[in-house]
């Protein structure tokens, strides 16, 4: 039996590994293969794929051409310049990046997968990384107006495979609005503002079994009351 747990395992592993993202390969490529994983995450019903597509963040976000990857993908994902959806996640990167036309070839290099387009997770994913490019260049305005509809978009989808993905949407939805002015601890901050937002989303979470995005969005909670001081509310 020990001996069948080893072979299942290995199994795993290695199939892991063929759709995982190689940390030597190059940001357009770890995006397009990471597609590959949330594709895998929607057949089988299961998130952890889509926690192995966040896990190269850390990679991705270090990459001298992060814009330009992220354009590839969302190129990729919507080849139609003219597709609403990625007008959207394109406004949120520089102006040489957007409208172009959309990559001949596919996440597999042999042609464009048409089911890739139908995939929110997929969507939700290059929002993500917009989000992690607008705050990595300050550009706080922008990015608390943009995660302000990308949050409710992706909790709308009650998707289990979207949990971990709506889990780091509200996590920078709350950054963004710590660096807006007036900052924290001032009563006036933008921070008080999407509390209400934010205590809307652990009710959905914990109503759904949402245990990624109720875990943060309780963690988000204590920080934002903590951060102006309102030390009776976080207590409760």
């Amino acid at each position: 039996m020990a001996d069948q747990m080893d072979v299942d395992a290995v199994k795993g592993e290695q199939q892991e590994e063929k759709v995982g993202p190689a940390p030597d390969l190059p940001a357009e490529r770890i995006i397009t293969n990471n597609f590959t994983l949330l594709n895998a995450a929607v057949d089988a019903f299961d998130s952890r794929f889509t926690l192995r597509a966040l896990r190269s963040i850390s990679t991705l976000r270090k990459a001298p051409n992060f814009p330009e990857a992220i354009a590839i993908g969302i190129r990729t994902a919507f080849p139609k310049p003219q597709n609403n959806a990625r007008r959207v996640l394109e406004g949120m990167l520089p102006e040489q990046y957007r409208g172009q036309e959309g990559a001949s070839e596919g996440v597999n290099g042999s042609g464009r997968d048409p089911d890739v387009v139908e995939i929110a997770e997929v969507w939700a994913y290059l929002g993500i990384l917009c989000q992690v490019y607008l705050y990595d260049t300050q550009q706080y305005k922008q990015g608390a107006s943009f995660s302000e509809n990308f949050v409710e978009k992706v909790r709308s989808f009650n998707r289990r495979t979207m949990d971990p993905i709506g889990a780091k949407a509200y996590f920078y939805y709350q950054l963004f609005h710590e660096n807006l002015a007036p900052l924290p601890p001032s009563k006036q901050s933008p921070v008080l503002e999407i509390r209400p937002k934010l205590l809307a989303a652990l009710r959905s979470a914990v109503l759904r079994k949402d245990s990624e995005t109720q875990a943060a969005v309780t963690v988000l909670l204590l920080r934002n009351y903590i951060s102006t001081a309102d030390i009776t509310q976080a207590d409760l």
